[in-house]
């Protein structure tokens, strides 16, 4: 299975353009150096290093390809990573669905690079615009409808997504579709702890983009001033948490190639 893959990857490295010089592009800074010795030597990296790993690819493909660069663009960086590194395979048919996973059915493409490329176009396009335009007041956005899915269908989805990972898309498709579902559930009878959601609905954890996908469905009015405001509130939410017995442990993220305790000093 994993010649397959390996065979496969080498086939899109090849056909894919433009072509990327993974090694390359990480030792041309000290931690990009740090996370190729780890991935060299350990085979995998920490949660840290993993920022840090797609922060300087995405700004490398700022840098190289604008704002905006192709869906296959996106998909040759993240088959260069994984062909370069083959550690960092994941689960998913493709062997890099975790790092970029193209948009289908109308919805937006996803993983890790991407999410990186959306919220860095977003403090750009911030930055640029006119001081004038960020004090007008922002439209009011209509709350989304309830979804017409019969609640045995519901708790059916919820069911399957307890024990299915893949596909992707129909994992994305359930997501979206239970999102209300899920926000009533958590606030019923007393809001939820961390490790409850996490049981009923564990894909919230290990399908990127899960959680912004739900908040964008419950709050779509908010979606804007959550992102600016992110940096301060982020601590906020996570003292609450812990204040209301909410968040009893720190849930790493759960990415390919990770090591599951952080090396990092205290």
């Amino acid at each position: 299975m994993e010649e397959s893959t390996s065979s496969n990857l080498l086939t899109e490295t090849l056909n894919l353009q433009p072509s990327f010089a993974i090694r390359q592009i990480l030792q041309g800074t000290t931690r990009g150096k740090e996370i190729v010795q780890s991935l060299e030597e350990k085979r995998s990296i920490i949660s840290k290093q993993r920022k840090q790993l797609v922060r300087l690819l995405v700004s490398h493909l700022l840098e190289t390809n604008g704002e905006t660069p192709s869906t296959d663009t996106k998909k040759a960086l993240a088959v260069a990573l994984v062909y370069e590194f083959p550690c960092l395979l994941d689960g998913t048919g493709s062997g890099y669905g975790a790092w970029y996973t193209t948009g289908r059915n109308h919805k937006p493409a996803t993983g890790f690079l991407e999410e990186r490329l959306r919220n860095a176009r977003k403090r750009m396009r911030i930055l640029k615009r006119p001081r004038h335009q960020e004090q007008q007041k922002e439209p009011t956005v209509p709350s989304t409808p309830e979804y017409d899915v019969p609640p045995e269908k519901l708790l059916e989805m919820v069911e399957w997504m307890k024990v299915n990972r893949y596909p992707v898309s129909q994992v994305e498709d359930y997501m979206n579709q239970t999102a209300l579902h899920r926000g009533k559930w958590i606030r019923s009878n007393g809001s939820k702890s961390l490790p409850e959601i996490l049981t009923e609905f564990p894909r919230l954890l290990d399908n990127p983009g899960m959680i912004s996908q739900d908040f964008q469905q419950l709050h779509p009015e908010a979606v804007r001033e959550l992102f600016q405001n992110w940096a301060t509130m982020s601590d906020q939410i996570l003292t609450y948490a812990q204040r209301e017995g909410k968040l009893p442990l720190v849930f790493d993220d759960m990415t390919p190639g990770l090591e599951e305790k952080s090396t990092d000093p205290p």
